[in-house]
């Protein structure tokens, strides 16, 4: 082999290796990037259902607090917990519009009115008394 060959070789040989080290650097922080963007996902979520919770547990308790004194009755928590969530991520979802609003409260009433029905079912098949 002549020096021009080999030379020649050392060359290409360079440029294919700068070549697949730039794809894999590439793919590299393509996936960084898709990891990082996952992550902010899951940490807004978390923050969306601890604002849901923190803020339905204070709407149940002050509605319980106006319930004891007028006599009303009031809905579980788990029904405020529904509405802040679904609420929240339209939100974050830059979905919040008077139609959604609508639907989440007729959604939040649909809830209602199955828990309670359930709950009658299984009074009526356990003998229990209505309170």
């Amino acid at each position: 082999m002549d020096i021009a060959t080999i030379a020649s070789s050392v060359v290409l040989s360079a440029c294919v290796a700068g070549v697949v080290s730039l794809i894999n650097g590439a793919w590299q922080r393509k996936s960084e990037r898709t990891i990082e963007a996952e992550r902010r996902t899951a940490e807004t979520r978390a923050k969306i259902r601890e604002m849901a919770l923190t803020l339905a547990m204070k709407e149940w308790e002050l509605h319980q607090n106006i319930s004891k004194t007028k006599g009303y009755t009031v809905s579980g928590p788990e029904v405020y917990v529904f509405r802040y969530f679904r609420m929240l991520n339209l939100m974050e979802e830059d979905k919040f519009t008077i139609e959604n609003l609508r639907q989440t409260q007729y959604d939040s009433m649909r809830a209602i009115a199955a828990i309670q029905a359930e709950i009658e079912r299984y009074r009526e098949q356990n003998g229990l008394p209505t309170p």
